[in-house]
């Protein structure tokens, strides 16, 4: 029920795996991708200043405490490193 969240219009498929991919530019624009399709663009969406700390996680549509498996095949992050570790 947060401004942020986006559900989308078509939920998961029992035993068919997703690609989910989130991608964010040096300008802080962010697109969101699903099976290889752009769903969403969201322009300045981080900071450009901001440490992005990757975080996974699973809710309901209608935020219910609801027990939920989810398998995931593989992770996979990927960025530039900072110049130092100020």
């Amino acid at each position: 029920a947060a401004a942020a969240e986006d559900a989308h219009t078509t939920g998961p498929t029992a035993d068919i795996y997703a690609v989910i991919r989130i991608e964010v530019d040096a300008t802080g624009d962010a697109r969101f991708y699903l099976d290889g399709t752009l769903i969403k663009t969201v322009t300045t969406a981080v900071a450009t200043t901001a440490v992005l700390v990757p975080f996974i996680g699973i809710n309901t549509a209608d935020d219910a405490n609801t027990a939920t498996v989810v398998d995931v095949d593989y992770i996979y992050f990927s960025g530039a490193r900072p110049a130092s570790d100020a």
